[in-house]
């Protein structure tokens, strides 16, 4: 047979592979499974907060700096404009 006629060919069961082939082949593993997930999901639910209006803390933060290291940087920035400046004049 030629390429495009195995091609053409469907596929037999045992040829497919995947997880959703595995599960089709072995139903009583996927039962138990989705049986598994079930019993998860309703003690999980189960296990949620029951308040109305639950309580929340609110992080905050503050950063508190002194000016001095406005007054040492702002000679730093000042001469950056000027190299900046004179690299597009020329």
């Amino acid at each position: 047979m030629s390429q495009e006629q195995q091609k053409s060919l469907p596929q037999s069961d045992d040829e497919i592979t995947g997880v959703a082939a595995y599960f089709i082949r072995n139903r009583v593993i996927s039962w138990m499974v989705s049986l598994i997930f079930l019993i998860g999901g309703v003690s999980a639910f189960f296990g949620l907060g029951r308040l109305e209006d639950p309580a929340f803390t609110i992080k905050d933060a503050m950063v508190v700096t002194c000016g001095s290291l406005l007054a040492f940087f702002r000679p730093l920035a000042a001469a950056a404009r000027g190299f900046f400046k004179y690299q597009l004049q020329s």
